[in-house]
């Protein structure tokens, strides 16, 4: 949908255009792609449909401190009767643990306990038999009513079905106890006396401990966290200014430093390949038996050295072939640069972003607690126990809701783009000064940039970001497609097979990725409809492929460098702090990742609002070049430094153009001399008292007539 309501056909360069100024004003524009408002609007309706059901039949209690047979979840104050039972709809407030009378079988009663044992019970002597549960312990069903601070140790009431099970005595209480860890509010036994499985599992890990320790080095250290975290967002901003400045630098090492990478790698790697293969024929000539490895590493070195060399040397061949357009990549870092210098709350932008982002994220894993305890109630008529059963239509609401996640997530991220484009593509398109090359933009660039994306274009980035949910999501069923198919057959061929469907659908979402944000550019600027723009986006790029092939690989390199230098030192950095300033922290190592992903969430959101400002600038340099010539009746809107990057057709035009205006110039000084000697003889002739009017014979043969008021003309 959507794609029909503008007409598609921009397969070449854009024909001159006197009333086009840069991106079109409101009452140029017309609302594109409504229909997708209304089905994200209805899309929504069922979102908030299913999370009603979802609060309705699931309860995040059951997944946070877990449930016990009878259907009651641990630690909620109050819990609905779930079927015919005393121990049913018991309230479980102040018993937020999970105890399994025997953890390795399924079928075991689980009960809410206020502490998980400590201890074992079996008998110190002969460790041949089990020694009996106190009654006390709060791990039985009894109707012992005792208290402590007026809470039973006891939960529940004696339940005379529950006693003649395998693992239950005649008092209720389980007739093995093993000494638990607390993992996710579960008793998990670690005991030397547990069973092997459980055993073999618990002492490689001391959940517990680690948690703790993880929780009590947080509460230590939280407020150097919090340093270094501010420290990673001024580290953010400085790297965005210095690109300003040292971009020039900065490309021309990358290129140089890839470009000589390259052919060293090559070289390197057929050398490998030749000493290893002497090696291989030294045993061969001196009759000796080579080992395994000696074979398999000239087969390897071989197959790396000719894989490189294909793909090395088409590499090094198009960065030569791109060598007189890296300047156009500095210059746009330059001009983005400006941009960001123009409009400096630009460069805050992503915080917005990023605090509506965490909240949408709150709002869905909120729901999903919700859908993933969900399920419809089920009693086991062996053992009584309460099961909560995963129906079709459950499956389907958590699809829904997963995709629901997917779409809202990419449309506030779509958001940002086409917000940055139309505030960048507002200043470029302001004709700059012809002395100082200054652009004075209007007031509030970024605010109208919402504004006319809210109006006008929401329905197109909805659009754009549903494309791209869509293909997270089969990415996602793929994924569990894929287990499922392995668990039948885990086959080579088969995980080969998979592995490459993944491998295609993630290059394609970043094809995908990476013409939506074009689309959004020519969107912000034109006002197109999502396909329309997609496909003169298209265009565009195909026209200047080479171009494009420069900013993405050497550009984007540049970036990825910038946000490695912001990770790299916030988390050296971090390291260093510490060392010298908080000692005690037992997992330090932990607390240094904490800040080093944020320092990466950081370094992409801010480095994210550059990398948008060039390709918004690019894309506007293509459409001016394409539209103007540089004439008076067609100027450019681009600086003088984009100004030499222009193609030779472009600046052959130029050139005929301003031969034309200056062959009209002196055709028009021609005319003004020859006006100027017939008025001066027309003077001469008056002071000799002649007649004000006269003919005179002109260079040509012609006769001239000539008027004192009237000037003159060819007769």
């Amino acid at each position: 949908m959507g794609c029909g309501s503008n007409k598609i056909g921009d397969g070449g360069p854009k024909p001159y255009d006197r009333d086009f100024k840069g991106p079109v004003s409101w009452k140029e524009r017309s609302c594109r792609d409504c229909q997708w408002v209304l089905l994200y609007g209805a899309f929504w309706f069922g979102l908030v449909t299913v999370a009603v059901l979802a609060m309705d039949k699931g309860d995040p209690y059951r997944f946070i401190f877990g449930a016990d047979s009878f259907g009651n979840s641990c630690g909620k104050p109050s819990n609905d009767r779930a079927h015919d039972n005393i121990n049913s709809g018991l309230a479980m407030g102040s018993y937020n643990r999970e105890f399994y009378f025997y953890a390795a079988e399924d079928t075991a009663l689980t009960l809410c306990v206020p502490e998980c044992p400590t201890t074992d019970n079996i008998n110190s002597k002969t460790y041949h038999e089990y020694l009996p549960v106190d009654i006390d312990s709060g791990l039985c069903l009894t109707n012992d009513t005792s208290t402590t601070n007026g809470t039973r140790h006891n939960a529940y009431y004696y339940d005379a079905f529950q006693a003649t099970m395998p693992y239950t005595d005649a008092r209720g209480c389980p007739k093995q106890v093993w000494a638990s860890t607390v993992l996710m509010n579960r008793c998990i036994p670690v005991s030397k006396t547990a069973t092997d499985a459980i055993n073999g599992v618990m002492d490689s890990i001391n959940a517990e401990g680690i948690l703790t320790g993880i929780m009590n080095d947080i509460e230590k250290s939280y407020e150097s966290i919090l340093l270094m975290m501010f420290a990673s967002l001024v580290l953010s901003i400085l790297m965005i200014v210095l690109l300003r400045y040292i971009a020039y630098w900065v490309i021309w090492t990358a290129y140089w430093v890839l470009l000589i990478a390259s052919a060293v790698l090559l070289g390197f790697l057929w050398w490998l390949y030749l000493d290893y293969k002497d090696d291989y024929d030294y045993y061969g000539a001196n009759n000796l038996t080579a080992p395994d490895s000696a074979k398999e590493n000239v087969d390897l070195f071989l197959a790396l050295a000719i894989i490189w060399s294909v793909f090395g040397g088409l590499l090094i061949i198009l960065m030569l072939y791109m060598h007189s357009r890296i300047a156009l990549v500095v210059a746009l870092f330059q001009e983005a640069g400006d941009a960001i210098g123009k409009m400096p709350l630009l460069i805050f932008y992503p915080i917005l972003t990023f605090v509506v982002g965490l909240g949408v994220i709150i709002y869905f894993m909120f729901i999903l607690l919700y859908l993933w305890t969900a399920g419809e109630t089920r009693v086991d008529n062996v053992t009584q126990h309460v099961t909560y059963e995963k129906t079709e239509e459950l499956v389907g609401w958590y699809w829904y809701h997963l995709f629901g996640f997917f779409w809202t997530f990419e449309f506030i991220l779509a958001m940002q783009e086409i917000v940055v484009a139309g505030a960048v593509a507002s200043w470029y398109f302001t004709m700059p000064c012809p002395k100082t090359g200054n652009r004075k933009i209007g007031s509030r660039p970024i605010w109208k940039s919402f504004i006319r994306a809210i109006r006008f274009s929401l329905g197109s980035v909805i659009a754009g970001a549903c494309i791209i949910a869509i293909i997270k999501i089969i990415r996602c069923a793929l994924s569990m497609f894929e287990e499922r198919v392995l668990k039948m057959d885990p086959g080579s061929a088969v995980k080969f097979l998979m592995n490459c469907v993944k491998c295609c659908l993630w290059c394609f979402e970043k094809c995908m990725k990476f013409l939506n944000r074009n689309a959004y550019i020519e969107i912000a600027i034109t006002g197109k409809s999502f396909c329309s723009a997609a496909q003169a986006a298209f265009s565009m790029l195909v026209r200047n492929a080479l171009r494009v092939a420069a900013i993405n690989s050497i550009g984007d390199f540049v970036l990825f460098l910038a946000k490695l230098v912001i990770i790299i030192t916030t988390t050296i950095g971090t390291f260093l702090w510490f060392r010298n300033y908080d000692d005690g922290l037992t997992y330090e190592a932990v607390m240094i990742c904490i800040v080093g992903v944020f320092a990466y969430l950081v370094a992409s959101m801010f480095i994210g609002i550059y990398e948008m400002s060039i390709d918004t600038i690019f894309l506007c340099f293509c459409e001016d070049s394409e539209r103007n010539d540089g004439s008076c009746d067609k100027p450019f809107f681009m600086s003088k430094r984009l100004m030499k990057f222009m193609s030779r057709e472009e600046r052959r035009t130029q050139k005929r153009t301003k031969k034309q205006m200056e062959k009209a110039e002196r055709e028009y000084q021609a005319k003004q001399n020859q006006h100027k000697k017939a008025s001066s003889l027309d003077i001469a002739q008056n002071e000799s008292g002649s007649s004000s009017y006269g003919s005179y014979g002109s260079s040509d043969g012609k006769a001239l007539t000539v008027d004192n008021t009237a000037g003159y003309s060819d007769v």
